[in-house]
């Protein structure tokens, strides 16, 4: 019974992003939503994951919901719309249950680091099945008077965003931009037009 109104509470909510109605998506496995913590938006799965993965806007657009701006540390997938505040806790908490058993790529059993540090939903444990205790993240960089990346001990997985938009921006000087605004000196190639 519990699944039948979950299915009609879900088969005509459209993505926000994509305007597709997502329970009538091709291939059936983008028939995921896309369940933001912190607002009741509706988005597909790969449309949400697709805007924060973009590299375009700063971590703290692509953190944020696309329609109300609130932003919100993760994106569970459900295979079901969720509406009211209790279904969404159980689905998020059932999410990291699950994520909690699944060994973290990074820390590689005591081998590795993980970047995201407490904050990470994976499992870090020992070879001997010992669960690791890992601290608060901390601040994610410090940099030198030249900006460059001096440290990176821990880090929150949605600054690591923030790092990764800092590394790729370019910078024009204020004459470049205005030659993109202002017409050219020779208009002879156009001459014939205004005739």
């Amino acid at each position: 019974m519990e699944l039948s109104f979950a299915v009609q509470r879900s088969i005509e909510k459209c993505c926000g992003i994509c305007m597709d109605t997502i329970m009538e998506k091709e291939p059936p496995n983008e028939r995921r939503f896309g369940i933001l913590e912190k607002c009741n938006h509706i988005f597909c799965l790969s449309c949400i994951r697709k805007w924060r993965s973009t590299k375009q806007f700063s971590s703290k657009i692509i953190r944020a919901c696309p329609e109300c701006r609130v932003p919100s540390d993760f994106v569970t997938p459900s295979q079901y719309w969720v509406e009211s505040e209790e279904e969404k806790k159980k689905i998020i908490d059932d999410y990291k249950k699950a994520l909690s058993i699944k060994p973290c790529k990074y820390f590689k059993q005591g081998q590795g680091v993980c970047p995201f540090a407490g904050a990470c939903f994976y499992l870090h444990a020992y070879p001997d099945g010992r669960k690791a205790d890992l601290p608060p993240p901390r601040p994610r960089h410090q940099r030198n008077r030249d900006r460059d990346l001096e440290s990176i001990d821990r880090m929150l997985l949605w600054d690591f965003f923030d790092l990764h938009d800092d590394q790729i921006l370019f910078h024009l000087d204020l004459e470049d931009v205005l030659d993109l605004f202002t017409d050219s000196d020779d208009d002879s190639e156009y001459s014939d037009l205004d005739e």
